[in-house]
Order: C-alpha cells, then structure tokens, then sequence
C-alpha cells in the first residue's frame, strides 16, 4: 500500500525532521491515516496518477513529520517554519488537539482539491 517513500521524503519534499530508519513505519501510519480522512479518494488520487498525487505525497510526508512530531513529545515545540513562500505549523500541545493539528497539515496541502470533502 505504501507509495510514498524516503527518496520522495528526502528529495521532493525536502524533509529531514524524521531519521532514515523510522521514515517508513511513519509514512505507512500518515498514508491510512490520509486514506480514512478523505474517504479513500488519497488512494485513488495516487493510484491513478491525478493531477493532485504530488499533492497528496507531500501530505502524506508532512503528516508523517507530524506524526514523529507527536509521538517523541517534540510537536509543541515546532509552532511556525518558513521556507520562502512555503510554510508549515504544528499545531499539538497547549489546548490544541492532535486532530486538529492533523487537519491543519491535510488542509494546507489538500484545500481546493476536493480531496477533503466530506459530503456526497
């Protein structure tokens, strides 16, 4: 089930915050994750080459900092980061639900792509 892999984590989307050899098990939880959110359309998105895949890789890599993020204790200490125009907040800790943090990361990558959408 696993399509996102270290080369798109480390080369396409620039991250460095999750270590090598934990990468996989993270991508893995961050891609269902993402599948259940949008109701499996993450999936076919990816499995069908859409113009929203790169996307939806990116996500899936974000969620999987998030993740590693949440799960070291370390989310609370990551509020804001800027890259040029590209940016990205963690939003756990201090009142903020770890599923609240987890749409912020899916909305700032998914907004406008229909992916998220909840209804029929």
């Amino acid at each position: 089930m696993r399509t996102v892999c270290l080369n798109d984590y480390i080369g396409t989307f620039g991250g460095t915050l999750v270590p090598e050899e934990s990468f996989d098990a993270f991508a893995l939880r961050a891609e269902r994750t993402l599948d259940a959110d949008t109701f499996g359309r993450a999936r076919q998105a990816l499995d069908s080459g859409s113009i929203h895949a790169p996307a939806v890789k990116n996500c899936i890599c974000a969620l999987a900092e998030l993740f590693y993020l949440q799960d070291t204790g370390r989310a609370d200490t990551v509020q804001k980061e800027t890259v040029g125009s590209w940016s990205r907040t963690y939003l756990c800790g201090r009142g903020v639900s770890k599923s609240a943090a987890r749409r912020e990361v899916e909305e700032t990558f998914l907004a406008g792509t229909g992916l998220l959408f909840r209804g029929r």
